[in-house]
């Protein structure tokens, strides 16, 4: 920060990282996502500020996904670091029903958490596609919708081996019941955990198969927060661990 446009900066600290890397003082070793660069830059829109950043995709820095999160201007200009979610531009948590494609995840890691991921040299999970790059026709004034994005190629999160987890963040999840999840793979099951690198509190079995299928269970989001005071039911993140031989991919997943 700094009165003048052109000297007298002094650092404030981090706004947004999408490895979570400084937020509450998590470490650079305790990276919850794929560590790559940053191009974050601010904007306000009907009132509100975003910082605008993204995260690394395809086990390359140099593929990224736009995210976007809320953030707060103090009086005194400071701005406090804000966290990586999968909410976006949603005034608030997601929905806890409906669909939702499995490439959101904001927390994506390998077996073991602390493990630092070389940003030249990634390893672990990440979101890809098939098929090469998408490379849009330009609007030409017209809207852009399902139509004319229909040769985009498909995301998806890859590379899910023996405990490695992806996690989301948040949903309200107050008539949450159920949770039914498109993968291919080897089998095992999917454990839904009570918190990052937590304890399972329901699974969902997989099948073997080299197409997408599905697999789903019911579970009690109460189970999730329990004991909690930093979530809230109506505030509930979901994190899924692999567990099994070999390794899925996840599509999407649907809350009801």
């Amino acid at each position: 920060m700094s009165r003048f446009p052109d000297r007298d900066f002094v650092h404030k600290g981090a706004i947004h990282c999408s490895s979570n890397i400084g937020y509450q003082g998590r470490s650079l070793m305790q990276a919850s996502y794929p560590i790559g660069n940053s191009h974050g830059g601010l904007v306000c829109i009907k009132g509100q500020w975003y910082i605008f950043d993204h995260r690394v995709t395809n086990g390359s820095p140099f593929s990224r996904q736009g995210v976007a999160e809320k953030i707060t201007i103090h009086p005194d200009g400071t701005i406090d670091m804000v966290e990586s979610t999968s909410c976006g531009l949603n005034d608030g948590p997601l929905k806890g029903s409906g669909t939702y494609p499995a490439y959101i995840a904001c927390v994506l890691m390998g077996e073991t958490a602390g493990e630092m991921l070389n940003p030249m040299e990634m390893t672990g999970p990440c979101v890809t596609q098939d098929g090469p790059d998408y490379d849009p026709p330009k609007p030409e004034g017209a809207e852009i919708n399902g139509e004319t994005e229909k040769d985009a190629p498909v995301s998806y999160i890859t590379g899910l081996e023996d405990g490695s987890q992806a996690g989301y963040k948040y949903f309200d999840m107050t008539n949450t019941r159920h949770l039914s999840v498109v993968s291919r793979g080897a089998g095992g099951k999917l454990e839904i955990l009570n918190g990052e690198s937590g304890e399972a509190v329901a699974e969902i079995l997989l099948s073997q198969s080299d197409d997408w299928a599905v697999s789903e269970t019911d579970f009690m989001p109460e189970r999730i927060v329990a004991e909690r005071t930093d979530i809230a039911v109506s505030r509930c993140p979901l994190f899924l661990r692999y567990q099994g031989e070999g390794s899925i991919d996840i599509l999407e997943f649907t809350l009801s």
